[in-house]
């Protein structure tokens, strides 16, 4: 039996002999098939430091949910499988388990028809210590046309990830649909996409790849991925990325812009469109570290992001993403899903409401609802008139709600 310290990592140290042993004996990268429980899962080690010192510890690359099950100081049964345990095969997760994934019911859509029975928006964090991420993350919902009220219990990353599947878990066992979303990015600008050669991904390609570090360092915390992209980038012959005006010293990253004057690399579509309610001046994604930057929440959401959808492909529970499922939220890709997407909250919080992280989550949800409610939350969610070449590209950047895309429309002016 093993105690469980880590919510994505063992360390050889705390493990019994037969597993240190085996852990200790991988090379970076290399992958170790474990029984967690009742669960097959894949681990691999992770990559030296630094220094050159080895790093004995290994990370979860599949099977999170039956990891994440497990709460922090509880003990489970780890066991070694040997390798072909695990099929490698080009079967899904579900079509080797015969999971099936739920379809909700939906109705036929028209003007005043409401696509969603819930709202639930979170005000994200990027703060390495627990106790910031309780302080700042704040979690707002409604029903409907109910009032939005806050959840009243403090959450960490990793606690938001596990109540948002409750949320989802009850919604779907009922028929009802969520609509749902974090303030961060879902994905990063283009041009930086090109540069590091996922341009020709998709957009959950590019995600998988992104966090497990396919090419390009695996993504970790802000304080250390920051220094040790910067430095990749370096040996490719391109300059730095990241920077911070504040935490430049703690980061050992740039304090001033490295990439200025460059626009597609450091800034996505969305974020060079008007925003529709006049208010909110995103920061550039290479900023990180200082108030009111998204880089770092982005760099440490997207890791969240990408275990969620794992976590409800598990299940089989129905959660789309918007705009990557499809340009237009009308479209038959939705239908009987919960769908995400993606706010910038300052964009839409009313003239003269406070600045605080409740105040923020709940301009979204309020957003969201309202919008739905009158049965026009399409004319938020459809950009399906811009031009194929921004097609292309906002279907793996994404997209922050309530901005336009007039600016980008295509020879067909449909909207």
């Amino acid at each position: 039996m093993m105690l469980k310290r880590d919510q994505a990592c063992i360390w050889a140290s705390h493990c019994d002999q037969d597993l240190r042993a085996a852990i200790t004996e991988l090379k970076p990268g290399q992958q170790l098939h474990l029984q967690v429980n009742d669960s097959p899962t894949v681990w691999a080690r992770m990559n030296d430091g630094r220094d050159g010192r080895p790093t004995f510890g290994i990370k979860i690359i599949d099977g999170r949910y039956a990891w994440q099950k497990i709460g922090l100081g509880e003990t489970c049964d780890v066991r070694l499988l040997p390798s072909p345990v695990i099929e490698s095969d080009s079967k899904t997760f579900q079509e080797r388990h015969n999971v099936k994934e739920v379809t909700l019911p939906t109705s036929p859509v028209s003007s005043g028809d409401p696509l969603f029975d819930s709202y639930f928006f979170a005000d994200y964090s990027g703060s390495a210590g627990l106790s910031g991420q309780k302080k700042s993350i704040k979690l707002a919902y409604a029903e409907k046309r109910a009032e939005c009220k806050l959840v009243p219990e403090p959450l960490t990353r990793d606690s938001l990830v596990t109540k948002i599947l409750g949320f989802l878990r009850t919604a779907t066992a009922k028929d009802k649909r969520i609509c749902f979303g974090f303030d961060h990015q879902f994905s990063v600008p283009f041009g930086l996409l090109k540069e590091i050669g996922m341009a020709e991904l998709s957009w959950r390609e590019m995600l998988d790849a992104f966090v497990e570090g396919r090419g390009v360092p695996p993504l970790q915390h802000p304080s250390t991925y920051a220094r040790q992209f910067n430095e990749w980038c370096k040996s490719r012959g391109n300059p730095p990325y990241f920077y911070s005006a504040t935490k430049a010293s703690k980061y050992d990253i740039p304090k001033s812009d490295p990439r200025k004057g460059e626009v597609e690399t450091v800034t996505r579509l969305t974020e060079r469109c008007e925003n529709r309610f006049g208010t909110g001046n995103p920061k550039p994604f290479n900023r990180v570290g200082d108030n009111g930057s998204v880089g770092g929440q982005t760099l440490v959401g997207l890791i969240k992001l990408r275990e969620l959808l794992e976590m409800c492909k598990i299940e089989g529970m129905p959660v789309k993403c918007w705009p990557f499922d499809g340009l237009d939220i009308n479209s038959p890709s939705y239908a009987g899903s919960h769908v995400l997407l993606e706010p910038y909250p300052a964009a839409v919080r009313s003239p003269g409401v406070a600045y605080t992280d409740a105040n923020d989550a709940i301009a979204c949800v309020q957003l969201i609802q309202h919008f739905d409610q009158k049965g026009k939350l399409v004319d938020l969610m459809d950009l399906g008139c811009i031009s194929n070449q921004h097609k292309d590209i906002v279907m793996v950047e994404g997209w922050i709600i309530g901005y336009s895309p007039r600016s980008l429309y295509g020879g067909n002016r449909c909207c």
